[in-house]
């Protein structure tokens, strides 16, 4: 019982010390100093803005501006992108949608088969490139418009 009780004073005893870290003698709160600050915007892809790679590589590309994008987050952060599927004609309606981290293989039946687009996206500094390819091996130009979700994670 002795035992028990020296454990409950212990623990009580080490549960109510508090640690401070702060190097301003006490006059300002913890901050941490690894922060990251997180942009996230759409990009809708039209029909017309894609273009055809060439004969022998045969996908489709289309480039934005993507001021975000910065040497910082190249070297050290982080850009993540989404493609939304869902209901293409209420794209203001969040609860129609689906996002698909890219790369994102999407099926794609015809009348005969299942081709696969396989969509992925390249960068650099200020600019952002969505990729097709089919896996036909044929340009297949999107007839619809895409939408693309993009996080850019920029460290301070």
């Amino acid at each position: 019982m002795k035992k028990l009780v020296f454990l409950a004073i212990i623990l009580l005893s080490l549960a109510s010390c508090e640690v401070d870290n702060c190097d301003c003698n006490n006059s300002c709160p913890n901050i941490p100093t690894n922060t990251v600050a997180l942009s996230t915007f759409y990009i809708d892809v039209k029909p017309q803005d894609w273009s055809q790679l060439d004969c022998i590589e045969k996908y489709v590309f289309a480039p934005f501006d993507a001021p975000e994008i910065t040497e910082n987050v190249i070297k050290n952060g982080l850009v993540v992108s989404y493609f939304v599927d869902g209901d293409y004609d209420n794209y203001d309606n969040y609860d129609n949608y689906y996002y698909n981290q890219l790369p994102y293989v999407y099926p794609v039946p015809l009348l005969t088969d299942t081709i696969y687009e396989n969509m992925r996206f390249d960068y650099k500094k200020g600019v952002i490139t969505f990729i097709i390819e089919d896996s036909d091996m044929e340009f297949a130009i999107p007839t619809n418009e895409r939408k693309f979700k993009v996080c850019v994670f920029s460290p301070n």
